[in-house]
């Protein structure tokens, strides 16, 4: 039951996030540390104020920035940033530091996971593709390709 709501949290955090609902907040993907998830979600969208629009360089910025949220903590390697980014019809092309590329299994999965959720906020934004040193290391992807919780484990509901 706690992992239905906090996906239907989730849910609505990133639907209030989209554009043309009149928040003024962003949501940006982020980690929850390992003495917080405690069998619980391993991401979580933080609300951040939009101060500057949801230009993809002001989202860029957020995501690249410290989290406020003490239990939560940035998907990127320390001192990696996002260095550039370009807009292919409904893909988002992001180049991040070379640091990106040396994140494996797990750890990249999660950060990846959080780039495209995060990024996927921005209106006309279907797909994310990630490249690091040049080379393409994920995409394009979409939020559909992942899988935040899985229900098949959830013990059925009571009638």
């Amino acid at each position: 039951m706690k992992k239905k709501l906090a996906a239907i949290l989730a849910a609505v955090m990133l639907l209030a996030s989209l554009p043309g609902c009149d928040s003024a907040e962003i949501a940006v993907w982020r980690v929850v540390s390992e003495d917080a998830v405690r069998g619980g979600d391993q991401l979580r969208a933080e609300l951040l104020p939009a101060d500057s629009g949801r230009s993809i360089a002001a989202l860029a910025a957020a995501f690249c920035s410290e989290p406020l949220d003490i239990d939560l903590r940035s998907p990127l390697p320390k001192g990696c940033d996002i260095i550039r980014y370009r807009r292919e019809g409904r893909t988002l092309y992001l180049e991040l530091g070379e640091d990106y590329a040396s994140l494996t299994g797990h750890q990249k999965s999660l950060a990846d996971c959080c780039i495209v959720m995060t990024f996927c906020g921005i209106e006309d934004v279907d797909s994310v593709c990630i490249s690091s040193r040049g080379r393409v290391l994920t995409g394009p992807v979409s939020p559909s390709d992942y899988l935040l919780t899985d229900e098949a484990l959830e013990p059925p509901a009571e009638e």
